[in-house]
């Protein structure tokens, strides 16, 4: 039996970054090793009832995948350690957090390096650990469960712009607001901005004091499989982000699959991510002026859209399930 150990997220806890990497890896198993029994466990449950249930079920599978969070890595290695259980598990990190989280948590390399391997969102995290003592980091980029046949953006000036993730300030939001009214103002014109994702309590006032522009509009929270439904109907993404978690964003990746260049903050590993020029935009931080300074250009120059639409979908398609599970195929086929 194989156990797949995260967070899944639901409609009531909402979704994120962590839980549809922790659905799309745990749906793909399930396809994959059809010949094997495949259990999954919850960790944004954390009753008492299935903490018992994570024990049992860990000291029978034969081989686990645990996709921990910055919350729970600790307590569930040192209980894994504990179960004689990490030789036959295979950490899956998501998001870009876990050197920051050794250079504090030294100890925790010990473990890491008992487990059949540590996959990592990014080659440049894949190298952090390594230079952490962390011996078995295996490069597993994100990728995306779809059969979308994307179309080439037409050159034309742009129209519509999507922000798509968590609605807050470290996602940046405001700074995508302000650059899109910056934008609007400076060219007296009125492109579109588009917001989905689930509004962080502590921005709520400020973000409907942005609503009363007749440009920006909030579309709610999308279901992370109709995704692929809703990013083809815009010109570009912005994700002006500056979370300290990010690895390889699948906001990202979902909008180089629907052919959507994005603009991005050189933050994190967002520059492995992004190729300048080519798949979009990097500008810095903080730089409202930069990210406008790109509206510009793309805007005066309609013909941008579609080379760097092409060169989305084309980078896009280096992450397709196929091309990317045999990483994790591999690793279940290990002997413990």
């Amino acid at each position: 039996m194989i156990l797949v150990v995260g967070n899944y997220g639901n409609k009531v806890n909402g979704y994120n970054g962590q839980s549809v990497r922790t659905n799309t890896v745990y749906q793909s198993i399930c396809s994959d090793q059809a010949s094997e029994k495949v259990m999954k466990v919850d960790t944004a449950d954390r009753n008492l009832l299935n903490k018992a249930k994570l024990l049992i079920l860990s000291l029978v599978a034969s081989k686990i995948v645990l996709m921990p969070g910055v919350a729970g890595i600790q307590k569930t290695l040192r209980l894994y350690q504990n179960c004689n259980c990490l030789r036959k598990t295979t950490i899956v990190v998501i998001g870009g957090w876990l050197a920051d989280y050794l250079r504090e948590n030294k100890g925790l390399v010990k473990e890491l390096n008992k487990t059949q391997g540590n996959l990592v969102q990014t080659k440049q995290l894949k190298k952090e650990l390594e230079a952490l003592g962390v011996e078995n980091a295996i490069y597993f980029p994100n990728y995306r469960r779809t059969t979308i046949q994307p179309s080439v953006k037409a050159p034309k000036q742009i129209e519509k712009l999507v922000f798509y993730s968590r609605v807050c300030k470290e996602k940046g939001t405001q700074d995508a607001i302000e650059a899109v009214l910056k934008f609007n103002r400076e060219y007296n014109t009125s492109i579109n901005l588009d917001v989905y994702g689930p509004i962080q309590p502590d921005f709520e006032d400020e973000f409907k004091a942005y609503l009363k522009h007749p440009t920006i509009h909030y579309k709610g929270v999308v279901e992370p499989t109709d995704s692929f439904t809703v990013l083809p109907n815009y010109d570009l993404m912005l994700f002006p982000t500056s979370y300290d978690g990010e690895g390889f964003p699948g906001v990202i990746l979902e909008s180089f699959c629907c052919g959507v260049p994005v603009l991005a903050t050189n933050w994190k590993f967002n520059a492995e991510v992004i190729e300048q020029d080519q798949t979009g935009y990097l500008f810095e931080v903080g730089d409202v002026d930069g990210l406008c300074g790109y509206l510009k250009k793309i805007y005066d120059f309609p013909d941008l859209v579609e080379r760097l639409s092409e060169n989305c979908i084309k980078e896009g398609s280096k992450f397709e399930e196929e091309k990317v599970f045999s990483i994790l195929r591999d690793q279940l086929m290990k002997k413990p």
